[in-house]
């Protein structure tokens, strides 16, 4: 294996240049960051898996006392493991390298002078000026503590590596027929409070017989971040997919909330089955066969779409998972996977999966993440995926050099979405 350098290399360059005397090499430095963009990504010589080292930047000036890089799950580690270090007297400041491998994809964000000396979830964090990748959601005033992972401008930075995958789908292509988004107020007697649906027809919507049936949890993030509408837009014009309905079901209020709604939770059938299904049928045109329906979600979303289905496969019979949070216990348990053991104990169902990890999801040197033996998002869903084919389900996987932070999720999207209509008559 090659040896990995404990800096950067264009870092000890500078270095050694400002060493030697040469008074403009910090000038040349900056030019050069600002020319490639931030952060600084150099290829690991000699190296046979083609990694990368990836060093962040910060351009200090007299006032700046602490630099940290605030993410939602990666880079690992504390404040150490976070923190810049500023190169002698200069206005370079530049954390360790992380070695990457080349198709790496993160978010990530900027905190200096933290008046809390400690990470603060984004409360203070701003984007990289350098960086070429910025990551844009608009502001939620209904989701206020939002701003504790996308900050108080909405806007974070992505780490983008030469061979991260493109996302082309989530780009608005200006000739292409746009579908209709109708924002309704939804009241759940089950959950006692009501909620955002946003829901999309397709283009010529009022002309087809029939379409496809797509329910989204964590509705804001899936029209803001997964880019729905847009995505669905192109896809369809590209004839990826058949024509689709796509409901976006929001969580409401906190965070707490979701949680409580999301993670196997009867009541949450209840609102599906009994409140929400009846109402989109009285107002909407989709699919009755299960077949051509799927339910879809992140994170704790994932982990509930997958539950829902399991549990009502007369309503969908395709299941859309991206990070889901399968190593879960059981609320009032203790032993981590639930749903995987749901899955392996109970008889195969008319269900079609499509499952998505990012490596970066929990590992730690390969490892469980705490001592209390939890896996971790990314061994969980390698664990579901091999129960589910064990069990004869057919099951789409991917995996992708990333971490829980948004950033490739827009990407694997559009995918699952071809992979779940397209091996199927449209």
């Amino acid at each position: 294996m090659p040896t990995v350098p404990a800096e950067s290399p264009r870092i000890t360059a500078l270095r050694q240049q400002l060493d030697a005397g040469d008074e403009r090499a910090l000038l040349r430095f900056w030019d050069e960051m600002a020319e490639r963009g931030t952060p600084l990504v150099e290829l690991i010589a000699d190296d046979p898996a083609g990694r990368y080292l990836l060093t962040f930047l910060w351009r200090g000036n007299a006032e700046t006392r602490t630099v940290v890089i605030s993410s939602l799950s990666w880079p690992p580690g504390g404040r150490a493991e976070s923190a810049l270090t500023r190169l002698a007297d200069t206005d370079v400041w530049h954390s360790r390298p992380f070695t990457v491998q080349p198709d790496h994809r993160t978010i990530y964000a900027i905190v200096v002078n933290d008046p809390e000396e400690k990470l603060t979830a984004h409360l203070h964090a701003i984007p990289d000026p350098l960086n070429r990748h910025p990551f844009a959601v608009p502001q939620d005033e209904e989701h206020p503590e939002f701003v504790r992972v996308f900050g108080p401008r909405g806007v974070l930075s992505t780490a983008v590596l030469p061979k991260a995958p493109a996302q082309p789908w989530i780009e608005v292509v200006p000739d292409v027929p746009k579908g209709r988004v109708e924002l309704h107020r939804f009241r759940s007697e089950t959950f006692g409070n009501e909620r955002r649906v946003w829901v999309y027809t397709p283009p010529g919507y009022d002309r087809l017989d029939e379409c496809w049936l797509l329910l989204a949890f964590d509705g804001w993030l899936y029209l803001h971040v997964n880019r729905t509408p847009t995505v669905l837009d192109n896809l369809l014009a590209a004839g990826k997919i058949p024509p689709t309905v796509a409901v976006l079901f929001d969580s409401p209020e906190t965070l707490a909330v979701r949680t409580q709604e999301l993670k196997f939770n009867p009541a949450l059938l209840d609102c599906v089955a009994t409140e929400l299904m009846p109402w989109l049928a009285a107002h909407y045109r989709f699919a009755a066969d299960p077949a051509r329906r799927i339910i879809a979600g992140t994170s704790l979303g994932g982990l509930a779409a997958a539950f829902v289905a399991l549990r009502l496969p007369s309503l969908f019979g395709n299941v859309l998972c991206q990070s889901g949070c399968f190593q879960f216990a059981l609320p009032g348990q203790t032993e981590y996977e639930h749903f995987v053991r749901m899955i392996a104990a109970e008889p195969r169902l008319p269900l079609r999966f499509w499952l998505d990890a990012g490596r970066l999801e929990g590992l730690v040197a390969g490892f469980v993440v705490v001592e209390d033996q939890n896996p971790g998002i990314f061994v969980a869903t390698r664990h579901l995926r091999t129960v589910l084919e064990a069990k004869g389900y057919e099951v789409h996987y991917r995996e992708f050099s990333g971490a829980h932070d948004f950033a490739s999720w827009p990407g694997t999207f559009p995918e699952a979405l071809i992979a779940l209509t397209g091996s199927q008559e449209t």
